[in-house]
């Protein structure tokens, strides 16, 4: 049986920094629970390729009829908002930004040297991440993604 690859946890960009000296994430993780929902909601795309969002868990995600441990939700195929269920989960989710800049470097590109994300706290509900996929002269607005949890995971029947 093949084992699968660990996910990466949170990793800052050294290699770049936002416009006021924030840290850059290339892949964010934050906790959740079997139960919850994640709803991802597309606000803003300014890019010459395709964007979009690798989520993943060490555990099953499911949405429609879709059951797998990572999701990649591109932006121009997608709904502008979609439910993620949390199956199964380690308690983390993983995020990063994806991009097909064409050139046919693989299913999908991702975590290069000046890629990453500025992460913005919702109010006690979720993240916004602004994303940069390639370039020394970010503007964080390639790909603009607000990732919210919408449902609590059921109350321990045993407390």
């Amino acid at each position: 049986m093949a084992q699968s690859r660990a996910l990466p946890g949170t990793t800052i960009n050294n290699s770049i920094q936002g416009p006021n000296g924030e840290p850059v994430f290339r892949v964010h993780t934050f906790p959740v629970q079997p139960g919850q929902r994640l709803r991802v909601v597309f606000e803003e795309v300014n890019a010459q390729w395709r964007q979009g969002m690798f989520i993943a868990t060490e555990g099953s995600l499911a949405l429609a009829n879709v059951s797998s441990r990572a999701l990649v939700r591109w932006q121009d195929s997608a709904p502008p908002g979609v439910d993620i269920d949390v199956v199964e989960s380690n308690g983390t989710i993983t995020l990063y930004n994806v991009w097909d800049s064409g050139r046919n470097l693989g299913r999908f590109e991702s975590l290069k040297a000046t890629s990453g994300m500025l992460v913005e706290p919702m109010e006690g509900h979720g993240w916004r991440y602004r994303c940069n996929d390639i370039g020394f002269n970010p503007d964080f607005k390639k790909l603009v993604v607000r990732v919210d949890l919408v449902d609590e995971a059921p109350a321990d029947a045993s407390s």
